[in-house]
């Protein structure tokens, strides 16, 4: 499936879980760059079908800086419904009643 995140583009995921995992490490790469991470992503909640809400714990480890830096991140992970498929005219005519007898 395919899934939307504020501020990211639209990315492959096997479910909306594995998604936000992927939202979570961009932003914290955007935030504190390659050596950024997320440590903990909660459900926040869910809205069924469209998305769900999560929150991260995004952070450069210690062992990067010489003090720890992390912050919660809320998102919101929206699946992108796909696309209809395009019909032909022929199949989008509707086919004239028969008279009753």
């Amino acid at each position: 499936m395919r899934y939307c995140s504020d501020g990211f583009g639209t990315i492959d995921a096997a479910n909306i879980r594995r998604a936000a995992r992927i939202f979570a490490t961009r932003f914290a790469h955007q935030k504190y760059g390659p050596k950024g991470r997320y440590r903990t992503l909660r459900l926040c909640l869910d809205r069924g079908v469209r998305g769900a809400s999560f929150e991260a714990i995004v952070e450069l480890p210690k062992r990067f800086s010489t003090e720890p830096l992390s912050e919660r991140y809320h998102f919101t992970v929206f699946v992108v419904p796909d696309a209809e498929p395009a019909r032909s005219i022929a199949e989008r005519k509707v086919s004239t009643p028969t008279s009753l007898p």
